[in-house]
């Protein structure tokens, strides 16, 4: 869910890591973490 994600993304920043997304209509989406 959106919240969901919005937390995972604080979480990941306050230990210094990113997580981002990329998506294509009718096709997939990429969720990147970085630690």
């Amino acid at each position: 869910s959106g919240i969901g994600l919005s937390l995972s993304r604080e979480i990941m920043r306050m230990h210094g890591g990113s997580i981002s997304a990329t998506s294509r209509p009718g096709e997939r989406t990429v969720f990147r973490l970085r630690f």
